[in-house]
C-alpha cells in the first residue's frame, strides 16, 4: 500500500518578486500570489487529499487555505514546515549577502556540498531537513493516504534533495508549483520522488 504526499509552495510575495530572503520573517502573499493560490485549487481537487499539513508562516498558511477553499480538506498548522531560519540574512537582497556572510558564501551554500553551513546565526541545511522528516514521519502514520504539505521554495528544495539520493538536481521550484512523493506504508526511507504535477508557475 503506498502513501501520496503532494508538496507545494506557497504563493508570490513581494519580497519574492523582490529576491529578497524571507525564511522565518512573516511575509504576506500579495495580489499575485493571491491568484496564484486560487488557480491551485483545481490541481488541489483533483489530488483528492485527506488533509494539507501547512508552515505556520502566513504565506504558506494563506495558500493553503485559498488552494482547497471549498473543498472540505482539513488544513493543520506547523513550524516544522517554516522554511529554514536564514539569521542575519533575513531581510536582505540575495545581492547583497555575499557581501554579509562573505564572497561566495551564497553558491556554497546553494550548492549542498556541506549540509552543514549556515547563515550567521541561521540554521544549516541538515537541521531543516531533519524538522521535515520529522514532520512527514509523523504524518506518514496518522492514517491517510493523500497528504498535502504547503511549504516554502527552500524547504521544498531540501525535502527533494533529501529523497534524491543526496543528489542536487534543477527541480524547478517556481511559486505554487507541486510536487509528487509516494511512500510505502512503513518505510519513510523509501520514498521517491514521482514528479511535478502542475506547470503553474513555469
Amino acid at each position: 500500500m503506498t502513501i501520496d504526499v503532494y508538496i507545494f509552495r506557497h504563493g508570490q510575495t513581494d519580497w519574492n518578486k523582490e529576491r529578497r530572503c524571507q525564511g522565518h520573517i512573516d511575509i504576506p502573499l500579495n495580489d499575485t500570489g493571491r491568484r496564484e493560490a486560487q488557480s491551485l485549487r483545481p490541481f488541489i481537487k483533483s489530488l483528492n487529499l485527506d488533509i494539507v499539513y501547512s508552515s505556520d508562516l502566513s504565506r504558506a498558511r494563506e495558500t493553503a487555505k485559498l488552494a482547497s477553499e471549498g473543498l472540505n480538506i482539513p488544513i493543520h498548522h506547523t513550524p516544522l514546515l517554516r522554511e529554514a531560519y536564514f539569521g542575519k540574512a533575513e531581510g536582505h537582497l540575495f545581492l547583497e549577502l555575499d557581501h554579509i556572510c562573505g564572497e561566495g558564501f551564497l553558491a556554497q551554500f546553494k550548492s549542498y556540498e556541506d549540509l552543514d553551513l549556515r547563515f550567521p546565526g541561521g540554521e544549516s541545511r541538515r537541521e531543516a531537513i531533519s524538522r521535515a522528516h520529522q514532520l512527514i514521519q509523523d504524518v506518514l502514520q496518522n492514517g491517510h493516504r493523500r497528504i498535502g504539505l504547503s511549504t516554502h521554495g527552500g524547504m521544498i528544495r531540501n525535502i527533494l534533495f533529501s529523497f534524491n539520493d543526496g543528489a542536487l538536481q534543477d527541480f524547478p521550484i517556481p511559486n505554487c508549483v507541486i510536487y509528487h512523493l509516494q511512500f510505502l506504508e512503513g518505510d519513510f526511507k523509501q520514498g521517491k520522488i514521482i514528479g511535478m504535477v502542475n506547470q503553474l508557475g513555469l
